[in-house]
């Protein structure tokens, strides 16, 4: 790591402690930085930086690292038929979104709904 990059981290680190120590002061901003002395104009400043940081650092990640799905085997209870297939069903509550996943469904199906949702 270079020097200037060792800086440009440090600060990205110290803005994002002061900006959680606002958050949780439970004041206002306005009224965390008349107390702090710093500008609001700074503050804000730094969030947007913290924030390019957060997109970039989703930007740089590997499609695998993305990826979140984990074959999970569910056994019978020992009913068959609808009433079996009732009990296996998956309910999974995403993004406000309540989804009740059937037994046997791809999960090519599965991603490509878990994609649309995270486009809201």
């Amino acid at each position: 790591m270079e020097i200037t990059e060792a800086k440009q981290t440090y600060r990205l680190q110290e803005r994002m402690r002061l900006v959680q120590e606002q958050r949780e002061s439970g004041q206002t901003i306005r009224v965390w930085c008349e107390r702090n002395k710093i500008k609001e104009s700074n503050y804000y400043y730094w969030l947007r930086e913290i924030r390019k940081a957060a997109l970039q650092s989703h930007a740089d990640k590997k499609p695998e690292e993305e990826q979140a799905f984990v074959r999970i085997e569910l056994s019978g209870s020992g009913n068959s038929g609808v009433e079996n297939a009732a009990l296996l069903a998956i309910r999974m509550q995403y993004k406000g979104a309540m989804l009740d996943i059937p037994p046997g469904t791809r999960g090519e199906d599965l991603a490509m709904v878990l994609k649309a949702l995270g486009k809201e």
